[in-house]
């Protein structure tokens, strides 16, 4: 491992988390996806991509849901969805972790495509 994998790591985790953040704002849900993509496309080695895609769609969408819980009161709107979804009405943090899951798939979706076009287009490249 050299010195610099780490810092291109934790870059590529800061501007990734950015990006989702900014995507969330614009009710861009699908910016952890597409982010996701990007990092396994570019990212060397399949493990770190989905290690990085996955904590840059949790960190971003987690810091959206904090930054919310901030400013506005989340626990009110999230325990009205657990009742539209026939829970009980006080289990609004099955809502909050039912969003964080999402996003972790959605990282998860999204790397997974961009590991295996990389693979793809490396293939083909090499048989041209």
């Amino acid at each position: 491992m050299k010195k610099t994998d780490w810092r291109f790591g934790l870059l590529t985790w800061v501007v990734a988390v950015a990006a989702i953040w900014a995507a969330n704002q614009f009710g861009l849900w699908y910016g952890a996806m597409i982010t996701s993509v990007l990092i396994g496309l570019f990212m060397r080695g399949a493990s770190r991509a989905f290690v990085v895609a996955w904590l840059s769609a949790l960190a971003g969408w987690g810091f959206e849901l904090l930054w919310e819980a901030l400013h506005e009161p989340i626990a009110g709107a999230a325990s009205a969805v657990a009742g539209m979804m026939g829970l009980a009405a006080n289990q609004g943090g099955v809502v909050i972790a039912l969003t964080l899951i999402l996003a972790f798939l959605l990282g998860t979706v999204g790397a997974w495509f961009g590991v295996a076009l990389r693979r793809l287009l490396s293939s083909v490249f090499t048989l041209v």
